[in-house]
């Protein structure tokens, strides 16, 4: 790696850290607007469907100008318009119309989502190297995430005692426009799309995704784990508060636990790959988040932080597995779209699992949801153990030996 892709990973490294906490500390903030204003699970519900809604619809539009721009500008734009949005928030609610409030709430929560797909899309497709060698490098931008998912719940905690739901959106403000300042002015050390905006189809993304039998199959676990994974995370702040009744504390250190289990999973990739081959381990990982969503069936306060951690540690290794795979297979140029594509893909299910929530919530109660996210991860181990993931590194004793 040359000065240049050095100085451009560091960069990686910071807004990795920042959009992370950003995501971290977010379904933090706004669903707690939300549950003050209405103490309502289907309204809270909708607003994941909108933040999964407006990606898929917008997202493919957006796919030419992304692959244009480059992953570096577009991750700017990303954080750009988060804080527009944003400062929005923040406004209405210190004007006391709730109604024009709950509005923007639901534009937030979308542009807010479309924030996301194009910032770890991005951050992904700016890392400066290929092949085997990737994993090493996505390893190290998911420990900074996950590191900063350790500290950002208790920091979020604390400013929400003292200051409110409104401390810990002014944070996430400044967070954001700082991030869109930095990103603008880094450098980019990946090679650009050649082709104008214009000669880019905006289905060009999903296309060559389908063309690559194991990024197809990435792209069909995650869909299906997005699902089960919207079942737990837009029920689990109004499960602990309603259902659980832990404090403010009690629901950071309950994140905190998640976070720590994520952190874990980072160290756990590369040991392994040295051992087993990726075809082996992406059931086995599967298999150990199926077993922390049963954990979700005990009613104790512990139950939730133990059994998504578990399901945090197996899922961030998930991730790290395949982005490094992803980036190996998927030619330089075609990073951005593909992986834009592919993050698309991933979520097309989430609005379904939202509308799920909001509709069958009320009626079957949350312990259903969560039986329901774990038959959703079983399903996940049998798409990873009956498609062409299953037979990658085939003829070799491990993935580290198979470059």
């Amino acid at each position: 790696m040359d000065r240049r892709a050095r100085k451009t990973y560091g960069g990686l490294l910071g807004l990795q850290g920042a959009v992370t906490f950003s995501d971290a500390v977010m379904p933090l903030a706004l669903p707690w607007i939300a549950y003050d204003l209405s103490r309502s699970l289907p309204l809270m519900a909708v607003l994941y469907v909108v933040e999964s809604l407006v990606p898929l619809v917008l997202g493919i539009g957006i796919t030419p100008w992304v692959s244009r721009v480059g992953p570096i500008r577009a991750l700017s734009a990303s954080q750009w318009g988060r804080a527009l949005m944003l400062t929005g928030v923040l406004a209405l609610s210190f004007s006391g119309w709730r109604a024009l409030l709950w509005v923007w709430l639901f534009a937030s929560a979308g542009v807010i989502g479309l924030s996301s797909v194009m910032g770890e899309a991005s951050l992904r497709a700016a890392i400066p190297v290929g092949g085997i060698a990737s994993t090493t490098y996505v390893g190290g931008l998911e420990r900074v995430g996950a590191l900063v998912r350790l500290t950002a719940l208790p920091i979020a905690g604390v400013a929400l005692v003292a200051f409110g739901a409104r401390g810990i959106l002014l944070l996430l403000l400044m967070l954001a426009m700082a991030s869109g300042a930095y990103a603008s002015v880094l450098p980019a050390a990946h090679t650009e799309h050649a082709m104008p905006a214009r000669a880019v189809r905006a289905t060009a993304g999903l296309r060559r995704l389908w063309q690559l039998g194991p990024i197809r199959s990435l792209a069909l676990q995650a869909m299906v784990g997005n699902f089960g994974n919207t079942l737990v995370m837009s029920t689990l702040l109004f499960y602990l508060r309603a259902s659980l009744h832990l404090s403010a504390a009690g629901v950071s250190l309950t994140f905190a636990a998640i976070a720590l289990g994520r952190f874990l999973g980072t160290f756990t990739v590369m040991p392994l790959l040295r051992r087993w081959r990726r075809g082996t381990l992406y059931p086995l990982f599967l298999t150990g988040g199926l077993v922390g969503l049963l954990l979700l069936q005990i009613r104790q306060p512990w139950a939730p932080a133990v059994g998504e951690a578990i399901v945090g540690l197996c899922d961030t290794a998930w991730v790290v597995m395949s982005t490094g795979l992803r980036l190996q297979l998927i030619p330089e140029g075609e990073r951005t779209q593909v992986l834009t594509a592919s993050r698309l893909l991933s979520n097309a299910i989430v609005p379904v699992a939202g509308i799920v929530v909001a509709a069958c919530g009320p009626l079957a109660g949350i312990p259903v949801l969560f039986l329901a996210a774990a038959a959703a991860k079983a399903a996940e181990v049998l798409v990873a153990s009956g498609t062409d993931i299953r037979r990658i590194d085939a003829g070799y004793c491990c993935a580290a030996g198979s470059a």
